[in-house]
């Protein structure tokens, strides 16, 4: 019995950890996905003449929160239950990452929310580094 609630304990502890916006780097595990998104000039509204774009998105492992920063007018709020976050790739180009399409990863970054039409979640992720996860891990 007190193994089992020292168990749930434990789980407990580990779903409560907020996770930092930026500037704090974080690790995030999960598998990328390409998702079409549409673009201008209708975003979605006329799908024969938008653009479409493949974008990369993290499908997490499990669902993070994220805590909000008050003094920030963007990231102020706090967000819980995330499992999506579209990945951000500023020094290559996505298209460099899409082997890992399909693949369980760990991608360590910066967090922040969306601001344009072309943040297709709530949560983004700035990516400095990206690698497969190891059997086991």
């Amino acid at each position: 019995m007190l193994l089992c609630l020292f168990l749930v304990s434990a789980i407990s502890n580990v779903q409560q950890r907020w996770l930092p916006l930026e500037p704090n780097l974080v690790q995030l595990q999960g598998k990328i996905l390409k998702v079409m998104k549409y673009g201008p000039p209708n975003y979605g509204e006329n799908p024969e003449s938008d653009a479409h774009y493949e974008i990369p998105i993290i499908l997490l492992s499990k669902p993070i929160r994220v805590k909000g920063d008050p003094g920030s007018v963007v990231n102020r709020e706090d967000l819980v239950n995330v499992s999506f976050v579209q990945l951000v790739f500023q020094s290559t180009p996505a298209v460099a990452y899409w082997h890992y399409a399909n693949q369980d990863v760990v991608v360590t970054g910066t967090l922040f929310r969306a601001e344009t039409g072309h943040h297709h979640t709530t949560l983004l992720m700035t990516v400095k580094t990206i690698r497969a996860m190891k059997k086991g891990e």
